[in-house]
């Protein structure tokens, strides 16, 4: 396994703890085998909702692909590095920006992603009635008979990546505001 399926997209950092609020920013390790483990804590309750990650290299919160398997064990127990390593050069472009906007824009920002994924990203990709399909979305098997070559697979990384992004924008902007129609800019 090249890269873990559960790593940083943004820096591709694998020092990850669970993020939302329900999981209360458990202890995680990504194994070798391509899962990850978390670990159990006091009042854990089971969440059935989209895994968050925080990353400890460019501190980027994003989701964790739904093909990855969840292990738990309550005896883990990981040193998470003090310092985020945005200065190294490993991690160079991974730098946090806050930008203010408004929720409407945040959503305006997800659909654009969304459209990107479909217009720019996926040209080497089966796509079908508006939708992208990559070999571990669901009815991904329809469309993938045959192992995706080197240049889709540098594709599908892109999608992930652009769908990774739109998720954790539209999960920030309903944990920070609720849902919120698209931004309309004002006319002149």
């Amino acid at each position: 396994m090249d890269k873990h399926p559960a790593a940083c997209p943004f820096c591709g950092g694998t020092d990850v703890n669970v993020a939302q609020p329900d999981y209360l920013l458990r202890p995680a390790r990504l194994n070798d085998d391509g899962s990850i483990t978390i670990g159990e804590n006091d009042d854990a309750s089971d969440f059935r909702g989209l895994t968050l990650l925080h990353c400890h290299g460019c501190c980027s919160s994003y989701a964790q692909p739904a093909s990855v398997v969840e292990r738990f064990d309550d005896t883990l127990n990981v040193e998470y590095p003090d310092e985020p390593k945005r200065d190294d050069p490993a991690y160079v472009g991974a730098d946090v920006v806050w930008l203010p906007l408004r929720a409407g824009q945040v959503t305006r920002l997800a659909e654009a992603l969304d459209t990107q994924e479909y217009w720019d990203l996926a040209d080497l990709l089966p796509k079908n009635n508006g939708h992208v399909y990559l070999p571990d979305d669901e009815y991904g098997d329809r469309y993938w008979n045959d192992d995706p070559t080197d240049a889709q697979r540098e594709a599908i990384e892109e999608v992930e990546t652009a769908r990774a992004l739109a998720v954790f924008l539209r999960v920030e902007r309903d944990r920070q505001v609720g849902d919120h129609p698209p931004y309309t800019f004002p006319k002149d």
